[in-house]
């Protein structure tokens, strides 16, 4: 979906992240107004248009109820075992370590890239030349670097009828008065398995995606600051075509610490 929907067919203002390799970020969201996995678990467990849930005691309420031989009371207990052999109470602080950590177990499997723009030469030619398009003439490496290919700062790329004007993403909430709409540099790991593309799920493919960066952006208000690194490209139609066969290969398999 271009936008993600949430409870009764709501639909929020952004698409939503991967959450691979969340545990390497600093900042959360697209916004980055969360430094920590522990509290951004529960941000959508709260939120009117995602879970919608009423209340901490609302949810605990219901959890508690659960029988001694449900799977997730035996699971809760195993993990926080009370010094009787009594049940555990089920806690916010404790449903926001385990839900954080799973999501820290989802992890790409890159261990062995350390950084892949600048590692050896690839056998297949087109995937080659993508490569050096992409930290060549392209320049994605301008944001897209490291092991996960991700600077983890906050760009405005120039995306037209933003929803997010409003609030202006990170620019936002740093209190910033400059005319801009930064969202952070997500990670081009698994990149072609993903649909919908950037914050506000408005290009459908990554053709569509190298389009938009190929024409310097949207036309916006020459009034917005936006990132200077966005600017036309002059790329041909196969050299857009050599960039996504790179970014295909970028696919890795995802680690987690499973059901």
């Amino acid at each position: 979906k271009e936008i993600s929907e949430g409870i009764n067919g709501l639909t929020g203002s952004r698409k939503t992240p991967s959450i691979v390799d969340s545990n390497q970020l600093s900042k959360l969201h697209w916004d980055g107004k969360v430094s920590s996995l522990q509290t951004q678990v529960l941000h959508p467990l709260f939120n009117p248009v995602e879970m919608g849930v009423e209340s901490t005691s609302h949810v605990l309420a219901k959890l508690n109820k659960l029988g001694a031989n449900n799977d997730i009371r035996i699971k809760y207990n195993n993990a926080y075992p009370t010094e009787s052999d009594s049940e555990s109470d089920f806690n916010l602080t404790n449903i926001s370590e385990s839900l954080a950590y799973y999501v820290s177990s989802l992890t790409s499997d890159t261990d062995g890239d350390q950084d892949p723009i600048m590692m050896r030469s690839l056998d297949d030619g087109q995937v080659e030349r993508g490569r050096i398009l992409f930290k060549g003439k392209a320049n994605c490496v301008a944001c897209h670097n490291g092991d996960k290919l991700t600077d983890g700062l906050f760009h405005d790329i120039g995306l037209a009828n933003d929803s997010d004007l409003v609030e202006r993403g990170q620019a936002g909430i740093s209190g910033s008065s400059s005319n801009t709409v930064r969202m952070k540099t997500p990670s081009l790991i698994n990149v072609s398995k993903r649909k919908n593309f950037f914050h506000n799920g408005s290009r459908e493919n990554l053709n569509q995606v190298l389009d938009f960066y190929n024409e310097g952006g949207d036309q916006v208000d020459p009034e917005r600051e936006i990132d200077s690194k966005i600017k036309p490209l002059g790329l041909t139609e196969n050299e857009k075509k050599a960039i996504i066969k790179y970014l295909e290969d970028l696919d890795r398999n995802v680690n987690n610490i499973g059901p």
